[in-house]
C-alpha cells in the first residue's frame, strides 16, 4: 500500500508542477503580447497592433501545432 500511495504522491506532483509551469508560461506570453501591442499602438492605430499581434501568435500556434503531430511514415 505503501509503494501505490508513493506513486500516486509522486505523479500528484507532477501533475502539480507541470500545471503551475503551464500556467506561468501562459501568464508570460499575455503579459509579452500585451507589452508587444502597447508598443506598436506608439507607431500604429491600435487595432492594426491588435490585428499583428493576433496573426502573429496565431502563426506561432499553428507552427506550435504542426511541429508537435507524429509523423507519419511510408
Amino acid at each position: 500500500m505503501d509503494a501505490v500511495s508513493g506513486i500516486v504522491r509522486g505523479f500528484l506532483k507532477r501533475l502539480a508542477l507541470a500545471l503551475l509551469g503551464a500556467f506561468l508560461a501562459v501568464f508570460g506570453i499575455l503579459f509579452l503580447c500585451l507589452g508587444l501591442v502597447r508598443f506598436l499602438t506608439v507607431f500604429l492605430g491600435e487595432w492594426v497592433a491588435l490585428t499583428i499581434v493576433g496573426l502573429l501568435m496565431t502563426v506561432v500556434g499553428v507552427v506550435i501545432l504542426f511541429a508537435s503531430m507524429p509523423q507519419r511514415k511510408h
